[in-house]
């Protein structure tokens, strides 16, 4: 095992706790990464790309277009698009949130899969055509939670570019914007673009790298390697800031980020869980120790309220990605604030109760679509304070939470977890 297999998860896990380290950290790494680039390309012919001006809103259009049969592209179509009606969850505040109410019915988009003959790709995955052209429904960047639906503000239009490394051979591109840093985008929009790209029809055997956009974690490193992907197959976007594929293969989004399809869920099951699962008993409180933003104020009186019902109080960083599979597939009942923590309630067997702790003023749906989408029983609770009028979303994702034991308490007895 290399020294940076060693080093670089602790690293990650230090920024993640402490903030004054990860601004430092995040500049630092920035700034090997532009040395890399350098020293490459020192005394080499740089080939080098003008900043890219266009942008096609659909790759199948662009697709179609092409009229070179030599360097044509393919697009395969894997799923058609649908719609979904979700239940609404319930609340101590009686009408649920507005957040859910507006996306109770949501359309699910098409997948597909592009082969792109000298195919290109920067940044958070991005995708560039052989004609210097942005594909923008499979180069996404993400705004207060959502996918951006409009492309002319992408931040790759006008953007320099550094020179363009050429990779011989098959290159998939699974990429997607905070996969790099964060769990749930790691987990359930990034590589569950594996599964697309074996629908298409693709090994992933015959795929020689997979561009991401991070391999500092653990739980990055643990789970490629579950996959039989191996640190010789990846390029880090960080280290590889611009490429250019003998054939890149660009698998379509699998939904909207926070919006997916239910075989998604049933994947990342398939891939991460035990093959035997045990009864659902125990009680879990997932806490927010080791973060250093969107911290529980009242946390010790919480965890202490939780434990006389039975709640054990758990530390997710601790424990492997498998690890955390198992355990919440053995949950009866799941209490936790916001956090990229939750997204291990996709192992939850049907029904397990689930009790998310929200800021008033940023509400994110993406963990009740996860309960709809494998029949668990969804609750939340926001914090106290002034609310926001309906259809007012400051956004204040990253603000320190306080809750009301009292309502807990209520919801607690309501849904049986007496």
């Amino acid at each position: 095992m290399a020294i940076s297999d060693l080093i670089l998860p602790k690293l990650y896990a230090l920024a993640k706790r402490n903030a004054a380290f990860k601004v430092v950290a995040k500049r630092g790494y920035k700034w090997l990464s532009d040395f890399r680039v350098f020293v490459c390309n020192f005394g080499k012919k740089k080939i080098t790309y003008p900043p890219v001006l266009q942008f096609w809103n659909s790759s199948e259009e662009w697709v179609e277009q092409v009229v070179n049969q030599e360097l044509k592209p393919k697009f395969t179509r894997l799923s058609e698009g649908y719609q979904v009606v979700r239940k609404l969850p319930r609340s101590v505040a009686g009408k649920p949130h507005w957040k859910y109410r507006d996306r109770q019915v949501m359309e699910i988009p098409e997948t597909y899969l592009l082969k792109i003959p000298n195919g290109r790709v920067t940044g958070q995955g991005f995708v560039i055509t052989p004609q210097n052209e942005l594909l923008g429904d499979v180069s996404k960047v993400i705004f207060r939670a959502d996918y951006a639906k409009e492309y002319n503000d992408h931040p790759q239009l006008n953007a320099k570019l550094p020179p363009v490394e050429v990779i011989e051979g098959r290159v998939a591109t699974i990429s997607v914007p905070y996969a790099g840093t964060n769990y749930y985008h790691w987990m359930l929009d990034l590589l569950p673009r594996l599964d697309l790209i074996e629908r298409g029809g693709v090994s992933l055997d015959s795929i020689d790298y997979f561009v991401i956009n991070g391999y500092a974690s653990r739980f990055q490193r643990d789970t490629l390697t579950h996959l039989g992907i191996g640190k010789d197959r990846i390029l880090e976007s960080q280290w590889h800031p611009h490429i250019q594929a003998e054939e890149l293969i660009v698998p379509s989004l699998p939904g909207d980020t926070g919006q997916f399809p239910t075989w998604l869920c049933k994947w990342v099951q398939e891939m991460f869980l035990p093959e035997e699962s045990k009864k659902p008993t125990r009680r879990l409180y997932l806490n927010r120790n080791k973060v250093s933003y969107r911290k529980v104020l009242n946390e010790a009186a919480l965890e202490d309220f939780l434990a006389e019902r039975g709640f054990e109080s758990i530390t997710l960083e601790n424990l492997s990605v498998m690890e955390q599979a198992q355990l919440l597939s053995e949950a009866e009942a799941v209490v936790a604030p916001h956090g990229a923590g939750l997204t291990n309630i996709v192992f939850c067997q049907p029904e397990t109760k689930i009790i998310e702790l929200l800021h008033h003023s940023a509400v994110n749906e993406m963990y009740w679509v996860i309960s709809n989408s494998i029949g668990l029983d969804y609750s939340y609770i926001l914090t106290e304070g002034e609310h926001p009028e309906d259809f007012v979303d400051p956004y204040e994702n990253f603000a320190d939470l306080s809750f009301s034991l009292d309502s807990i308490k209520c919801l607690l007895d309501e849904i049986g977890l007496t």
